[in-house]
């Protein structure tokens, strides 16, 4: 078995001192707890290799994508780390699951479901309590946050919830008096 642990900010060498650091101590935790295997893991050459693993450190000087084209099919397993924000972590193991390689983790079918709340909703609601869900056009956010903010300030200004309201503005809600 040849397992390869793919943690992203740390495999492309990103700048961001806050992804380094969280993206290392994974990285650490990882190769730390999965020694005893044969296992590897990529790094940036921008970036210090970790200390203290008995895990072999595959250095990556170019493009991520041209490695896992080239590279990615000498393992058996990969372990990939990455964020879920634009499909980055889906698209990974996409690319991880072509080449053959199993993943260790959820496959890419199962990343894209999750990286989706609404799809999310959807696959769940005949299966197990959630909470109503519905798809808003960026353009309409303003309209359902306005109502949701004057019956949030409607419940705690008459003690029970509200409902349905009328729509009424802010200004409105504000200048009415006690009893009204």
């Amino acid at each position: 078995m040849n397992l390869l642990i793919f943690e992203y900010a740390s495999a492309l060498g990103i700048k961001d001192p806050a992804l380094t650091a969280e993206g290392k101590a994974m990285l650490r935790g990882l190769t730390c707890d999965l020694e005893c295997l044969p296992a590897s893991y990529l790094i940036s050459k921008n970036i210090d290799s970790i200390e203290g693993s008995q895990c072999k450190p595959v250095v990556i000087e170019g493009s991520i994508d041209d490695w896992i084209l080239d590279n990615i099919s000498q393992y058996d397993y990969c372990l990939p780390i990455a964020p879920e924000e634009d499909f980055i972590l889906c698209g990974l193991t996409r690319a991880i699951e072509k080449s053959g390689v199993q993943v260790v983790g959820s496959d890419s079918d199962a990343v894209r479901i999750c990286s989706d709340k609404y799809l999310t909703y959807q696959i769940l609601k005949d299966k197990v309590p959630v909470i109503p869900t519905h798809r808003v056009a960026w353009e309409d956010i303003g309209l359902y946050a306005r109502e949701y903010l004057e019956r949030r300030w409607l419940n705690l200004q008459m003690g029970f919830p509200v409902q349905r309201c009328k729509l009424w503005t802010l200004k409105n809600l504000l200048n009415l008096q006690p009893g009204e």
